[in-house]
């Protein structure tokens, strides 16, 4: 990359790395930072680092500098600024493709996530208990149903979790807290509560193991949404059976 840099005064190959690493002082990282305010080649080189920091990029950079080098006579010093800039546009093109293709296949499965995730409307039912014949609205269940109906995941998250302390055997509370807490960006939590209601709750297995295949999925562990996948296909009802074949498909 230095012979690049000679001329364009661009970021070396060590110091995206360096920065991106966070190994700069400050006075280095200053002028990395105000360079990538202006330079779009040297953006894009970054991006496609963060998205493979497993150093690919630098044999990416060292192909560009062969075909570089292959049209540019050996004994010319100095480049006719329009041909540079034309080499500067190629070179940057090649960056930025590179740096998309690779975002795009680093996000394959989160948007695939994006694509099938929802999240249900909360049965309003649930949130009604009998005590001698009066109908009484649980004040922690009510209230993770205001923040839930609200869009608010996380603040239904921790609603339905001090409603549960109390009430562990509610299965239809527990699948809308995991639901919550899937929506709510904590999947670890969602696996953990939808696997009890899978376990413990025949009547909602399907629903409960749907949304903990797009857990794994959102997790990125393939290989355990793909096996709760497999098995809504076998046992489920056609509606959730279907979702999940169709899924299955989509992931190979």
């Amino acid at each position: 990359m230095k012979e690049l840099t000679a001329h364009t005064a661009c970021l070396s190959l060590e110091e995206i790395q360096h920065y991106a690493k966070d190994r700069l002082d400050e006075a280095a990282r200053f002028r990395v930072e105000n360079h990538l305010l202006d330079c779009a080649l040297c953006r894009a080189a970054l991006d496609s680092y963060m998205a493979n920091p497993d150093e690919t990029l630098g044999a990416d950079v060292a192909l560009l500098q062969q075909q570089i080098q292959s049209a540019v006579r050996p004994k010319i010093i100095t480049m006719k600024r329009n041909r540079f800039n034309s080499v500067a546009a190629a070179v940057a093109l090649l960056v930025l493709a590179g740096a998309a293709a690779a975002y795009w296949q680093h996000t394959r499965y989160d948007r695939l996530y994006a694509s099938v995730f929802s999240a249900p409307k909360a049965n309003e039912v649930i949130a009604m208990r009998s005590e001698n014949g009066v109908q009484k609205a649980d004040p922690d269940l009510q209230e993770a149903l205001d923040w839930y109906k609200a869009g608010d995941f996380a603040a239904a998250s921790q609603s339905f979790d001090r409603y549960l302390q109390g009430h562990p055997d509610d299965f239809q509370a527990g699948l809308y807290a995991g639901i919550a807490a899937l929506s709510g960006g904590y999947p670890e939590k969602a696996i953990e509560q939808l696997t009890a209601v899978s376990i413990n709750d025949p009547q909602l297995f399907d629903e409960a193991n749907w949304y903990l295949a797009l857990a794994f999925l959102k997790q990125k562990k393939l290989a355990d949404a793909k096996a709760i996948l497999e098995n809504l296909v076998q046992q489920a009802e056609p509606v959730f059976a279907g979702k999940a074949k169709g899924l299955l498909e989509r992931l190979e």
